[in-house]
């Protein structure tokens, strides 16, 4: 054909450059902290070391910030302006199961969401 391949296919950087057996890795110049972030971090069960670290982090924040968050809360529910709403959120309370079910679907739905844009970025 008139194309010629493209350099990706002539070359084996993957195997050059990432393999720890090749003269040219990347891997040999990275250092102790390089190696800990490729090996273990991100190559450690398909990523499972880092989501486990992340999903730690994020429960232990949660956990340091519970006794604040549980004061917070408890300031706005026995304020007033929280129960003058009592007519636009009290229809929720009184609901029936299937919207209270459709409703913790979609905050479940939000949370998965944000955990993966924190997984991938």
């Amino acid at each position: 054909t008139k194309v010629e391949p493209m350099w990706h296919s002539r070359y084996s950087i993957l195997k050059s450059w990432f393999a720890d057996e090749s003269e040219f890795s990347m891997l040999q110049h990275v250092g102790v902290k390089g190696f800990l972030v490729s090996s273990v971090l991100l190559d450690g069960g398909n990523g499972l070391v880092l989501r486990s670290l992340l999903i730690m982090t994020v429960l232990s924040v949660i956990i340091t910030l519970m006794p604040l968050l549980e004061f917070i809360v408890g300031r706005i529910i026995v304020s007033a302006p929280f129960w003058a709403q009592w007519t636009t959120w009290g229809r929720v309370v009184r609901a029936g199961f299937p919207l209270k079910l459709l409703l913790g679907q979609l905050a479940w739905k939000g949370v998965a969401t944000t955990f993966s844009k924190l997984e991938n970025n």
